[in-house]
């Protein structure tokens, strides 16, 4: 084996690999005293990442194909950055990790050696390569040069470059990608690089053929083995609303339901996420009785609900699992959705809860939460058309500060919603519709989680001041959440021009 692709190989191997179980593999395991190892992991997530701090991996099975329940389609998964802001840092290695992509090493070399991907090529998976078109690879050695995984890597933008050196001898590059291709009877010299071009989307979109089915493409941001998913009805606004600023709070994603059945697609993200605990948000006349007992079935932990004997005191039990002493609350209309649909992404960003009122009366319920919470700072989402100015009087008398958010209309709303806390080069901004709320609240949660504003837009034509607001972000991507009924391509492919790359 010539010395570059010793050096490939091995290098390749030193891939430490993790992996939100399997990402796509049903392949078989190598078991028992003398199985190469291997090292798994639930992180990362799917997709592009979704700014520049983080590391996109490409794995691209090129010739091996389809395989037994293995569908051979290429992988992307994002090994985000360590924490907000903060760019990832490592090799190659911890690239492939961070992003949780199964590896399995070799006897003689151990993890130092990247001898299988997400399971592939399996241990009686057969290979033809010259020579030996029966060969299976036993992960016992060095990988043949002709039937091994090769090593790449682009900046965002850049073609891919063929690695000379190994996983652990070279360090990722932040925002960049990392990429890993299978190659079979091929040359040092012929290589074929991942056929993913290494381009992060200037806007994309995160959607399904319906509400449900939405809010389950947003959870696949999230990795395998999360500590809590919170279920809400997807037939109403608040509870999902309050729900969501507790989610962005603690990284976990919000799923929809319908009141008396649990969607196919919300079953499908939970038999992936394989979370922890599950929270049903509401009483039983929004999510009912058999649901809840449904859902038993997709934890090993427990199903709770937080419920309240309405909206508000719903609201009110979200927000016991807040702190005391929270520095800040934010406050919407109970009664419609438009106004508070930037609310709850705002306030997971900042890890404070979202309370209801109805317009011309503080809740009993609200005022409860209030005196428990102590809070500095209160911001009232939406003019005085839906939370009255009396109604402002009386939060005063549970913070210093009462500031009122709003705009001429739902989407100037959420423009200064988004003003408040969000400054220029923001990682990433989420359009959704104004006209429904589904979209926004399931994506809220993410939203939050990403440090990024939820604007609101029009089916057709993007208003004016979510352009304005827009212009002043220069986000570094923009997701569409919802699909081309809602948020048309012609919208997503206007919203480029305001996206602004480091």
């Amino acid at each position: 084996m010539p010395p570059i692709r010793r050096a490939v190989t091995a290098a390749l191997a030193l891939v430490l690999a993790a992996a939100a179980p399997a990402v796509g593999s049903t392949s078989t395991t190598d078991t028992g005293p003398d199985a190469p190892p291997q090292q798994n992991s639930a992180l990362g997530y799917d997709g592009y990442c979704l700014d520049g701090h983080g590391m996109t991996v490409v794995v691209d099975f090129q010739d091996l194909g389809a395989w037994k329940g293995h569908d051979g389609k290429t992988i992307v998964r994002c090994a985000p950055g360590p924490a907000e802001g903060k760019d990832f840092a490592g090799t190659g290695r911890d690239a492939l990790r961070e992003a949780g992509v199964d590896m399995t090493g070799t006897e003689r070399w151990g993890l130092t050696m990247a001898c299988r991907l997400d399971g592939r090529p399996a241990a009686d998976e057969t290979i033809p390569r010259q020579g030996d078109p029966t060969y299976r690879e036993a992960c016992v050695d060095t990988p043949p040069a002709n039937a091994y995984w090769s090593y790449w890597y682009a900046d965002d933008g850049a073609a891919w470059t063929y690695s000379t050196v190994g996983l652990t001898s070279r360090s990722a590059i932040p925002g960049g990608f990392e990429g890993w291709s299978f190659s079979l009877n091929r040359s040092a010299t012929t290589n074929p690089p991942p056929r993913s071009a290494a381009v992060r989307p200037l806007a994309d979109r995160l959607s399904g053929s319906t509400r449900y089915a939405t809010a389950a493409e947003v959870a696949g941001k999230y990795v395998t083995g999360v500590d809590v998913v919170y279920v809400a009805t997807g037939r109403g606004f608040p509870d999902a609303l309050a729900g969501s600023a507790l989610a962005g709070r603690q990284d976990v994603p919000v799923l929809l339901t319908a009141p008396d059945e649990l969607p196919a697609e919300t079953v499908e993200a939970l038999q992936r996420l394989k979370p922890k605990r599950i929270v049903v948000l509401g009483g039983s006349t929004v999510v009912s009785d058999p649901v809840v007992t449904a859902l038993k079935k997709y934890t090993s932990g427990t199903v709770t609900r937080l419920r309240g004997a309405n909206r508000y005191a719903t609201a009110e039990q979200v927000s016991r699992q807040f702190p005391v002493s929270t520095t800040r609350v934010y406050v919407a209309t109970g009664d419609n959705f438009p106004d508070a649909l930037a609310a709850s992404a705002r306030a997971g960003s900042q890890g404070v809860p979202v309370l209801l009122t109805r317009k011309g009366e503080l809740p009993q319920e609200t005022v409860t939460a209030l005196n428990r919470l102590q809070p500095t700072q209160i911001f009232v989402v939406g003019g005085s058309t839906v939370i009255s100015d009396a109604v402002v009087t009386q939060l005063r008398q549970h913070a210093g500060t009462v500031t009122r958010l709003s705009g001429a209309n739902r989407y100037g709303t959420a423009e200064q919603v988004s003003r408040t806390g969000f400054t220029p080069g923001v990682p990433v901004a989420y359009v959704a519709t104004g006209a429904n709320f589904p979209d926004a609240l399931a994506g809220s949660a993410l939203a939050g989680r990403t440090r990024g504003p939820v604007l609101l837009t029009r089916q057709d034509t993007i208003p004016p001041e979510t352009a304005r607001e827009l212009g002043r972000l220069d986000p570094q991507t923009i997701i569409v959440l919802g699909g081309t009924t809602t948020v048309s391509d012609s919208v997503l492919n206007q919203l480029k021009q305001y996206v602004v790359r480091p």
